[in-house]
């Protein structure tokens, strides 16, 4: 494997999926014998900073600054365009061949004296590097070579990333170095350490961060077996199935895996759940992979699809004002459904004509459910309607009620948590989940006693000013989760704690740490989760309700306990 600096891959978000997956292909098909610099940054001549997508040194091949485009960016009637998520498109200031132009220039320029020097050299003007650069599209087939406005002997595509990636930049390397005036012959071997010591100097770090280890863990985690997206293309024959399993075996992938695969084969799918948080989770997930379908994705919660059939029935949406408890809850759980039945037997398509409907934390979905969502299939009878769910994680105050027809597969292998983790889990549960053998040991669970508001907001503030100002645990990585609304947990709902900002709304999340409760962030996970007013002694703290809330924790799990943990 290459070198990679820094050792851990970039954030996976819209904007940077091509660059994680460019970064991945480095590290895995390049040998050890070459470096890959990561967003590095350097000085432009106008004093302003610029950042280098990768930077890839090899001691005889020499210096390549590599772009990274997406599958968004495009050329046409002579000038490139970057296309928009929300449609549309903008112009981009230059093309990639002038950023990666520049960016060589800035670097032959800025680095020159300094690494001449530094191999003891510096009675030539030469670089002593060959250096070169290159546009790297890692998704699909690239854009039209006719289109281009630079030599496609510099393009790394798809193909040359899963075949061989050694060749092709041994390919572009020889392409530049036939333009030079002169041979640059390769580095010896302290030339070359003398030389990436220039490029990023060592800064030396006696014991890893919080935040690396983290990191680290992470990476060791498996998203989703080969096993399990194989038996995901072997059911496809089945209208109806479900697929139960534990907190962490994976039911949310294989959800969206599930959506995506009928959805390329041309299906329209609506993709659903009861939570808003998840149901948001799950349309960026989407988003995020970019891909075209034959098919289409719609994804909601189930009371937004019933909201929508209100709006198209001309309707308000909602309990009446001032209504009592049992009117409200009979709302949300039975006269929703019936709005949105109304708005199906109507005929609007809108809310109708799925070929195949994909439910994500089934056992929160409603009796009288069911049926209108089976109503709601173009082919009500034989149409697709996969159940994902775990009935120990039945924490509304409801019974678990999901159709018992079908085939029914179930999962056991915990693929989101550490061992530390899956262990307290186990404790909570009857039937115990495993975890992956590559799954990371992770540490034990902290526990802390719970003590009044002014003492637990400042314990409190310095875990976490611990986490995020001294070990680098970003932000969104941290998630502070109560049974009770924040203003009613114990540390109340302050602005800051240990000078760590605080965020109330789940869109909020990295703005600062999040503080919401158990049940709103059902379905999501964190790195890092704070459960606080923990009280195993209390009927209201259910075993299902600490169930959820521990498996909402990939990596680390902190616990403020009035007595003991987990049980």
């Amino acid at each position: 494997m290459a070198v990679m600096i820094p050792a851990h891959p970039p954030k996976v978000h819209l904007e940077r999926h091509a660059e994680r997956e460019l970064w991945e292909r480095f590290r895995d098909k390049l040998s050890d014998d070459f470096r890959v610099y990561h967003s590095l940054p350097y000085l432009r001549q106008n004093g302003a900073q610029g950042e280098i997508d990768f930077l890839v040194v090899h001691r005889e091949l020499g210096m390549l600054v590599v772009e990274c485009k997406g599958k968004g960016v495009e050329r046409a009637n002579g000038q490139w365009y970057r296309m928009l998520k929300e449609g549309g498109r903008e112009r981009l200031d230059k093309s990639p061949a002038e950023q990666a132009r520049g960016q060589v220039e800035h670097i032959v320029k800025g680095l020159g004296d300094p690494m001449r020097r530094a191999i003891g050299n510096d009675r030539t003007s030469h670089f002593p590097f060959l250096y070169g650069w290159a546009v790297a599209f890692p998704f699909g087939p690239g854009p039209n070579k006719k289109t281009l406005d630079f030599p496609p002997e510099v393009l790394l595509l798809s193909r040359d990333l899963t075949g061989d990636l050694e060749g092709a930049l041994a390919r572009i390397m020889a392409f530049h170095g036939a333009k030079l005036p002169v041979r640059i012959p390769p580095l010896s071997q302290p030339h070359f350490e003398a030389a990436c010591a220039v490029i990023s100097p060592d800064v030396e770090v006696p014991f890893e961060t919080r935040a690396a280890s983290l990191d680290r863990e992470r990476e060791s985690l498996v998203e989703l077996s080969e096993h399990q997206q194989s038996v995901v293309r072997g059911l496809m024959a089945n209208p109806r199935v479900r697929v139960q399993g534990g907190a962490g075996t994976g039911k949310t992938l294989l959800a969206l895996h599930a959506a995506r695969e009928m959805a390329r084969r041309g299906k329209r799918v609506l993709l659903t759940c009861f939570n808003i948080g998840l149901a948001e989770h799950l349309a960026e997930c989407i988003e995020k992979r970019g891909e075209g379908f034959e098919g289409s994705i719609e994804v909601t919660h189930f009371h937004g699809l019933c909201e929508r059939a209100s709006a198209l029935l001309g309707k308000p949406f909602g309990p009446p004002r001032g209504a009592a408890r049992e009117e409200i809850v009979d709302f949300w759980m039975h006269r929703s459904a019936a709005i949105l039945l109304d708005a199906i037997v109507e005929g609007h398509e809108e809310v109708r004509g799925w070929d195949a409907i994909i439910v994500d934390e089934g056992q929160d979905f409603g009796e009288d459910w069911w049926a209108v969502l089976d109503e709601s299939l173009a082919d009500p009878k034989q149409g697709h309607r996969w159940i994902f769910y775990d009935e120990r994680q039945t924490i509304f105050g409801r019974p678990s009620c999901v159709p018992e027809d079908g085939m029914i597969f179930g999962l056991s292998e915990n693929f989101r948590t550490t061992h530390a983790i899956c262990d307290d889990l186990n404790q909570l549960i009857d039937s115990p989940m495993y975890p992956h053998a590559l799954a990371p040991v992770g540490e034990p669970t902290s526990i802390y006693p719970m003590w009044g508001p002014s003492k637990t907001q400042k314990k409190l503030g310095e875990l976490l000013e611990q986490l995020t100002t001294r070990d680098g645990v970003a932000l969104d990585q941290v998630v502070i989760l109560s049974p009770h609304s924040p203003e009613r947990s114990t540390p109340g709902a302050p602005g800051e704690l240990g000078g760590v900002k605080l965020v109330y709304e789940i869109a909020e999340r990295g703005q600062g740490v999040l503080f919401t409760t158990i049940q709103s962030f059902k379905g999501l996970e964190a790195e890092v989760v704070i459960l606080v007013d923990v009280d195993v002694d209390n009927d209201w703290y259910s075993q299902e309700l600490r169930y959820v809330a521990a498996s909402r924790a990939m990596l680390r799990l902190y616990v403020f306990a009035k007595s003991s943990w987990p049980n």
